[in-house]
């Protein structure tokens, strides 16, 4: 059996695509009856501040990693510094101990003073304390490396956390379906605002 009528379809679900981010309308890709994915372009929106503020947001991005390498790279430096003085100090330490021992040697024998041997205990002594304070100092030194990166290390997070967000933005000028179907009315027109 057929029947036969006039009459127009609807669609059984209606969804609206809402533009994410607000701009000037560029160009229409599509039109009513055209069938769309998920990822199908349907228009194209232009927003000069937007691109403007995605530069911005780059631009410190790259100025926050160039701060926080400029500041490991002094923390390295200050790093090895203090480890050279640490092994110099210590280099010192260990001359003035086999001094030390073999002037002992000597004293026993008469052919060194008892002046001679006290200095040189002193000495021994001094390069000692000063090889204990060094080696605290460096070990200061390494531990306060990463709490002193970190506050530059947050500035770097928040930049591209602030950075990917406007590209995300910047993306969103380019308007998706977001599901498939068949595109029903486009109610805008080239060179509307969108906001």
């Amino acid at each position: 059996r057929q029947v036969r009528g006039s009459g127009t379809l609807v669609p059984e679900e209606i969804r609206w695509i809402p533009a994410t981010t607000q701009g000037r309308v560029e160009k229409i890709l599509l039109r009513p009856g055209a069938q769309v994915g998920p990822e199908t372009v349907i228009l194209e929106l232009s927003n000069p501040e937007l691109r403007q503020a995605v530069m911005e947001a780059q631009l410190g991005y790259q100025s926050a990693q160039a701060n926080f390498q400029n500041r490991k790279a002094e923390l390295e430096s200050a790093l090895l510094s203090q480890q050279s003085d640490v092994a110099n100090i210590e280099a010192q330490y260990k001359e003035a101990a086999l001094t030390l021992e073999a002037n002992e040697q000597l004293y026993k024998d008469g052919l060194v003073s008892e002046i001679v041997l006290k200095q040189s205990r002193s000495r021994t002594d001094e390069l000692k304390n000063r090889l204990s304070i060094a080696r605290k100092r460096l070990d200061i030194t390494t531990v306060g490396v990463k709490s002193q990166l970190a506050p530059q290390e947050a500035e770097v997070d928040q930049r591209r956390a602030a950075y990917e967000l406007r590209v995300r933005q910047l993306d969103d000028l380019r308007v998706k379906a977001g599901m498939s179907g068949v595109l029903q009315i486009v109610p805008v027109e080239v060179g509307a605002q969108v906001s």
